[in-house]
């Protein structure tokens, strides 16, 4: 594999685990969000509250595209 389809794969692989993250925040926000509104006054008012319920899922699904990417570049187009 020449040095340009290496470069080329993990672009590649940047995009989708970029979009796994954005998928997975969203998805933890739209499940979480209607009860938090349903609780509150105004949907202002449930936003702090949701945003506490949520950091856990996206720091795991960062780190876990973090790791993939990693683990992809250094096992996979790197090795010789």
């Amino acid at each position: 594999m020449d040095e340009q389809e290496k470069i080329k794969k993990l672009k590649l692989m940047r995009f989708w685990l970029f979009g796994t993250f954005v998928i997975v925040a969203a998805g933890a926000v739209a499940a979480l969000a209607p009860a938090f509104i349903s609780m509150s006054a105004t949907p202002m008012d449930a936003l702090l509250p949701i945003l506490r319920a949520v950091w856990l899922i996206w720091l795991v699904a960062a780190v876990g595209c973090v790791g993939a990417y990693f683990g992809y570049k250094m096992l996979y187009v790197n090795r010789k």
